[in-house]
């Protein structure tokens, strides 16, 4: 319906694009990895997440999404937490609630477990080894670069230089995140 109702003239469509939390989550990690804490959108971005998070406790990924998603609920409560969030606020109680119960860490993505790397609360370890020198590969190789979509491929290469220095910025000592991982 939104289609018909909103098509141009001309046949283009013109619309909002809204993401996830986890998208404003991961600016919120990436500013405290390059040590940024004064930008003045960071209010801003604490309340858009709050605002996002669903009554039981996790976030979704899209819009209207049937059940909250593993990995931008690790994200969203680990960005808050970074940005000064006490654990025991009632959205990270709720959101460590919903993680625990679903046994969560376990299940998060690459992405989620490479971005914990960066805060020192994941063993780079437990991340693939992504080697920059994927670039190398020529395009008729079976995994090339090129077989990725356009932003996929600026994703990869910025997830290969990272993945082969595996740099750590720990979150100060009263914003890590130990209550998630109870079995230590």
């Amino acid at each position: 319906g939104w289609l018909q109702r909103n098509q141009q003239p001309n046949g283009h469509w013109a619309g909002f694009l809204k993401t996830n939390s986890a998208i404003e989550a991961e600016w919120i990690l990436a500013m405290h990895f390059l040590g940024i804490d004064d930008d003045p959108k960071y209010p801003e971005v604490v309340r858009s997440i709050l605002s996002e998070q669903r009554s039981d406790g996790s976030w979704e990924v899209y819009h209207e999404a049937p059940a909250g998603d593993v990995s931008a609920t690790v994200e969203c409560y680990a960005a808050l937490r970074a940005a000064g969030l006490d654990k025991d606020s009632e959205p990270l109680t709720r959101a460590r609630r919903w993680i625990l119960e679903r046994g969560a860490l376990a299940k998060v993505r690459v992405f989620t477990r490479i971005w914990l790397a960066l805060l020192g609360e994941w063993p780079w370890e437990g991340t693939p080894n992504l080697p920059p020198e994927l670039v190398l590969l020529p395009p008729w190789a079976p995994l090339n670069l090129y077989r990725f979509a356009s932003w996929g491929r600026a994703t990869i290469v910025g997830l290969c230089l990272v993945s082969s220095k595996r740099p750590v910025r720990p979150l100060p000592p009263d914003r890590r995140l130990d209550e998630l991982f109870p079995q230590g």
